[in-house]
């Protein structure tokens, strides 16, 4: 593939979901549970 050539529309698509669903997942595991007892008073 040159430098002339692009990727079909679709295959960029694919990729930037896939990042983002990447994206997601690291934040989703980030997640910490929050302590009940802060909310409680």
């Amino acid at each position: 593939m040159t430098r002339s050539e692009t990727l079909p529309p679709g295959r960029i698509e694919a990729f930037s979901d896939g990042v983002i669903a990447v994206a997601i997942t690291l934040l989703v595991l980030g997640l910490t549970k929050v302590d009940q007892s802060i909310l409680v008073r």
